[in-house]
């Protein structure tokens, strides 16, 4: 049996897969960085680490900050995650029922944001005057709406059957319970996508923390790591600075002997805050493709 060598596939196929390696090695390089001893990364650092060690996690993971920043992020999303899914949704469901009065007046208003903002200091003194500002809840509040995903669900809810609602309203169903008891667990397509995309929304949030909230206490995990990123004054400030505390003799004495520098700790630092979304992200892929589409073409 003859086999036939398609000359384009073939192409294709090698393209593909070196663009593949070309995204995928940062992030590895990255790892590997993190996992060497860091007087010897810059020295033929390219498949895999030439002097391996786990101090640089070790080092970053005795900082109270980190610890905090991470249970900040992980609170954060899910909090703001089921919140918004949950308001958005019902907003997109009430967008959807051709019966509401003066609907596209309310399509258009839903809509100007997105293409027009007030700013960012008209926007600070909104959060201001909500006393929002330095609390927990201004990660929450602030993302309650997501227009485009009121939209992509509006559209995915006017594709449903009629008949689900109508049955459901003979039986004597009130809108909330026709929403909870029918539209949403068939809708669990669009509902896992916009999940999906919240969710990430809220754990590589950085700049609403930045600008809005001064308690490090509150700061995400993403804000840790662009402290760390930037703090470019020599390896014991660094670390100083992360344990906000004096390091006293032995801890100086034990970060000499491990060979820690900055760039070891900021790719640790980068391994440990991208981590959870970088293996999370290839079981979970396929609802971001679907995602671009479910809310534009009947399915």
């Amino acid at each position: 049996m003859k086999v036939r060598i398609d000359g384009f596939h073939v192409v294709n196929t090698a393209l593909l897969v070196l663009f593949a390696a070309v995204v995928f090695y940062p992030f590895y390089y990255m790892l590997i960085y993190s996992l060497n001893v860091g007087e010897k990364a810059t020295s033929n650092l390219y498949l895999w680490p030439n002097d391996f060690t786990w101090e640089n996690y070790a080092v970053l993971l005795r900082s109270p900050f980190i610890l905090n920043a991470y249970t900040i992020t992980v609170l954060r999303t899910v909090v703001g995650t089921a919140v918004s899914v949950f308001f958005t949704g019902l907003w997109a469901y009430g967008m959807a029922d051709s019966r509401l009065i003066h609907r596209n007046l309310y399509k258009t208003i839903a809509t100007v944001p997105m293409f027009f903002g007030g700013g960012l200091i008209p926007y600070y003194m909104l959060i201001r005057e909500l006393r929002l500002i330095d609390t927990f809840a201004v990660y929450i509040v602030t993302g309650i709406y997501v227009i485009w995903h009121m939209i992509l669900m509006r559209t995915f809810f006017q594709h449903l059957h009629p008949a689900l609602e109508e049955s459901a309203k003979i039986d004597g169903a009130s809108d909330f319970g026709v929403y909870f008891r029918i539209i949403f667990p068939v809708s669990m397509l669009i509902i896992a996508t916009i999940t999906l995309f919240t969710a990430v929304n809220h754990w590589n949030a950085w700049f609403d923390a930045f600008n809005l909230v001064n308690d490090p206490a509150l700061h995400p995990i993403q804000l840790f790591l662009k402290t760390v990123i930037q703090q470019n004054i020599g390896i014991k400030n660094l670390v100083d600075s992360l344990m906000d505390k004096s390091l006293d003799a032995e801890t100086l004495r034990q970060i000499e002997q491990i060979r820690v520098t900055n760039e070891s700790l900021k790719a640790a630092a980068t391994v440990i805050t991208i981590g959870p979304i970088i293996f999370v992200y290839p079981f979970l892929q396929k609802y971001f493709v679907k995602g671009f589409m479910v809310g534009s073409i009947k399915g």
